[in-house]
């Protein structure tokens, strides 16, 4: 971004912004990223430290995979994504991601392509929007207090997964996509109530 405006929007947007080049090293991270992470800016720019940032051990976030087209493993590895309804060719996913910044948050993960004037592939760029308040509220009208037994819940390869609970609604297949049969939710913090119970936050 070269316009001071358009860089100035960006820098104070009240949310988490960062966005990779094509060899997927960090090429912009916000203020609310800083904020939301614990992690300055000048410690990821031009690294690819953005991996252990959000996951311990470093993985690939959703932005890198969605850089790669590795389709299959976005739907693998994310219990709760879809196919982004405002972004062509982007990705929605939610979940909990344990020790984010200071303490365990409920975010919902945004990854899309970014393109340069002529059309060439120049990176990709992911939004994060922390609603732990507004997802525990919710939480908070049915369901007792959570014990101590904290899991990372984003990916399916966690010791137990939000999703893997009793009351959840499992939804099979939509479509094909990409070659793969893409697992399509609809937002949890709008229409899915789950149970907590023997989980914390």
């Amino acid at each position: 971004m070269t316009d001071p405006i358009e860089a100035n929007l960006m820098e104070n947007a009240a949310i988490a912004v960062f966005a990779i080049d094509t060899t997927h090293c960090v090429s912009y991270w916000n203020r609310a990223c800083e904020r939301l992470t614990g992690v300055d800016a000048d410690a990821v720019l031009g690294t690819d430290l953005h991996m252990q940032v959000f996951s311990d051990p470093a993985r690939p976030c959703l932005s890198d995979l969605l850089l790669d087209g590795r389709y299959e493993q976005i739907v693998s590895d994310y219990d709760h994504c879809r196919e982004s309804k405002l972004s062509d060719g982007g990705y929605h996913a939610e979940g909990w991601l344990p020790d984010l910044g200071d303490r365990s948050r409920y975010v919902t993960i945004d990854a899309s392509m970014v393109y340069s004037r002529s059309g060439e592939v120049a990176g990709a760029v992911e939004v994060i929007q922390d609603i732990s308040e507004f997802k525990l509220n919710r939480l908070s009208r049915d369901v007792p207090e959570p014990s101590a037994d904290t899991r990372p819940l984003l990916y399916t390869d966690a010791p137990r997964s939000l999703y893997e609970m009793p009351d959840y609604a499992e939804c099979a297949p939509d479509k094909e996509r990409h070659g793969v049969s893409e697992k399509k939710h609809e937002t949890a913090v709008d229409e899915i109530e789950y149970d907590m119970a023997g989980c914390t936050v």
